[in-house]
């Protein structure tokens, strides 16, 4: 099974986003597979490459997705349709699980 983590942040909250995501990927070693996304809403290239850098020193993969290039990219409204897109849950594909962290 993949998981796939989403989080929601901006530069006021950047600190906080990283605390989580290293107790995360620290205490989640046992999951092979897990995709973390990060959705910017204001985060700063220097505080981006601290988040990068915690996913590497854990050899994981961390995406982080400016909130502006989400919004020309997935439609919003429809049921979550952008949460769907990020954690692959449609019709065809059940089998995956989504943990959403705002």
């Amino acid at each position: 099974m993949n998981t796939a983590i989403v989080y929601i942040s901006s530069d006021s909250y950047v600190m906080q986003t990283g605390t989580s995501i290293y107790s995360l990927f620290e205490n989640n070693i046992h999951i092979k597979k897990m995709d973390t996304y990060v959705i910017s809403t204001g985060i700063s290239e220097r505080n981006k490459k601290k988040l990068r850098d915690i996913a590497f020193r854990f050899q994981r993969k961390l995406d982080i997705i400016d909130e502006e290039k989400l919004i020309e990219k997935y439609e919003f409204g429809g049921g979550g349709k952008v949460f769907r897109k990020l954690c692959s849950l449609d019709s065809s594909n059940g089998s995956r699980g989504c943990t959403i962290f705002l």
